[in-house]
């Protein structure tokens, strides 16, 4: 227990040395636009990840877009750049916003596989609140929790808004 534990607060450190510069290097993608706007969740995947896990991911993605609207939702996914690619891409994030990238460097290692490991990050409304989520193979009940704790920020943050107004 106490390895996994630390192995996701390796994780996490990890990823929080990163954000800053995945929020540099997806302006520099977007040619200085920004990939994402605050409140949104954003799914990083690569052509190493099980594709049994991402298919699973981006049914439950798929599912929580109609609640939260495709504006929300972001899929980063590190591929080549080659033609097919662009198929596989088009075909399985049809529905979804979605953009190819080719670094895989904000991704942290998993110490079994030795592959990089796919995960959520939901931005809060000012870029400094986050919540990152590590999913896991067969257990879409921790998924759906982790969703369902995006939903009740979502919903808080829309009612700030109305009561500002």
């Amino acid at each position: 227990m106490n390895r996994t534990i630390s192995n996701l607060q390796e994780k996490n450190k990890f990823l929080k040395h990163t954000l800053n510069k995945n929020i540099e290097y997806a302006s520099i993608i977007n040619k200085s636009e920004k990939l994402f706007k605050p409140n949104t969740l954003i799914y990083r995947y690569c052509d190493e990840s099980c594709e049994k896990c991402v298919r699973e991911d981006l049914f439950n993605i798929k599912r929580l877009q109609k609640e939260i609207g495709k504006e929300h939702i972001l899929i980063m996914a590190s591929f080549p750049d080659n033609r097919n690619t662009k198929i596989r891409l088009k075909y399985e994030l049809d529905s979804l916003n979605y953009q190819r990238i080719d670094s895989k460097e904000d991704m942290p290692i998993n110490n079994l596989t030795g592959s990089p490991e796919r995960y959520f990050i939901y931005w809060g409304e000012d870029e400094t609140k986050y919540f990152i989520f590590f999913p896991t193979i067969l257990q879409s009940d921790l998924t759906t929790d982790y969703f369902n704790l995006i939903k009740n920020y979502e919903k808080v943050h829309k009612c700030k808004i109305e009561n500002s107004k």
